[in-house]
C-alpha cells in the first residue's frame, strides 16, 4: 500500500497515458484532454488541500490521539486530512480517462490509490469519499466547459 500511495510510482503510467492520448486523439482533443487533466487535478488539489483541510481542520487518523490506528513506515501525513487530495486527484484523472476512452477499469485504479490512504492510517473513509466526489465533479465540469467552447 505504501508503494501504491506514492506519486512517483505512477509516473510511468502517466507518461503512458500522455503518449497513448497523443496517438489516439486528434490534436484538438489531445489539447482538451491534457488541459482538462492539468486543470482538474490542479483545481481538485487546491480545493482539498488549500481550502478544505485548513477550513475543517479535521485531524488525520494518524494524528488523532483518541483512536488507535495502523501506521506504516512511521508515516503520519500532514496534520489534517479532510478531504483526501490523493482521492480527488486520482478520481479526477480517472474521470477524464473514462470520458475520453471509456476505460471503466480506471476507476479500480483510483479506488486502490484512495484505499491505500486509509490503509496507511492517514485518511478516514469519508475523506476518501468526499475527495473522490470532488475529483469526479470537477473533471466532468471541466470537460463539459472545454468541449462546449470548441
Amino acid at each position: 500500500m505504501w508503494v501504491i500511495s506514492q506519486k512517483e510510482t505512477w509516473f510511468p503510467f502517466y507518461i503512458f497515458i500522455i503518449f497513448y492520448s497523443f496517438i489516439k486523439l486528434s490534436r484538438k482533443n489531445f489539447r482538451i484532454f491534457l488541459f482538462s487533466i492539468l486543470v482538474s487535478v490542479g483545481l481538485s488539489d487546491f480545493i482539498t488541500s488549500g481550502i478544505m483541510k485548513p477550513t475543517f481542520e479535521r485531524l488525520r487518523p494518524s494524528h488523532d490521539k483518541t483512536i488507535s490506528v495502523h501506521i506504516v513506515k512511521n508515516y503520519h501525513g500532514g496534520k489534517y486530512g479532510f478531504a483526501s487530495s490523493h482521492a480527488s486527484n486520482s478520481f479526477a484523472i480517472a474521470t477524464i480517462l473514462f470520458i475520453f476512452f471509456r476505460w471503466k477499469w480506471i476507476f479500480i485504479w483510483a479506488f486502490f490509490v484512495s484505499y491505500s490512504r486509509i490503509y496507511l492510517g492517514v485518511h478516514f473513509p469519508l475523506d476518501i469519499l468526499v475527495g473522490g466526489i470532488i475529483g469526479v465533479f470537477i473533471s466532468f465540469q471541466m470537460v463539459k466547459i472545454l468541449l462546449k467552447k470548441e
